[in-house]
């Protein structure tokens, strides 16, 4: 009983000093409990179902930055509802565009897993050129306005989609570019990633 009084005062429904009263035990005790609040099941769905409601609301708002990354979280959430057709229609709105972004980029990759999943290789060989491209344009960028550590990390992704690809002469080259970037550029746990792929 004091577990139980315990997990409904941390809920607010008992207040904590009356605990060990005789009326609130009986109280307690003859409150129907719903399976799913006494065994924590449904509680991932239904925070997920609320998580989809926010990220289509966010979507809709037409921000710059965040719409795209609400968009992004709202495939996922379809994904892991196992809605996959809804999944890539979002994912395709922010992945295919025609200005890469760190979004479009991220985007890409989920549609990936999904259509290795699905075990669709034409679809994943074309969704992954896509990225590269987008990858590839991002790097450019980054060069350009002289932001190395965003370049490393751009690197690192496509040294893993080539190495994804079977092309392990230019997944080591795109590494080993983003190796000779150094620790101090790309930071600590970049750099011990890039070389972990590199082995």
């Amino acid at each position: 009983v004091a577990v139980e009084g315990a997990i409904l005062a941390d809920e607010g429904a008992v207040p904590a000093d009356r605990l060990g009263d005789e009326e609130t035990i009986e109280r307690v005790a003859q409150r129907p409990r719903e399976p799913s609040r006494a065994l924590g099941v449904g509680n991932r769905e239904r925070k997920l179902e609320e998580a989809t409601e926010h990220f289509a609301e966010a979507a809709k708002r037409k921000h710059a930055f965040w719409s795209a990354a609400a968009r992004t979280s709202l495939g996922l959430c379809y994904y892991h509802q196992q809605k996959n057709q809804k999944a890539l229609f979002e994912l395709r709105r922010v992945g295919f565009v025609d200005k890469p972004t760190v979004h479009s980029v991220t985007a890409l990759a989920f549609m990936e897993t999904i259509y290795a999943h699905e075990g669709n290789l034409d679809e994943l060989k074309k969704v992954r050129r896509e990225r590269l491209r987008h990858l590839l344009a991002l790097i450019d960028h980054a060069s350009l306005e002289g932001h190395a550590a965003e370049k490393g990390y751009y690197l690192y992704l496509v040294g893993l989609a080539h190495r994804d690809n079977g092309d392990r002469e230019l997944a080591k080259e795109a590494l080993i570019q983003a190796k000779t970037l150094g620790p101090q550029v790309v930071g600590a746990e970049l750099y011990s990633s890039i070389t972990e792929a590199l082995i």
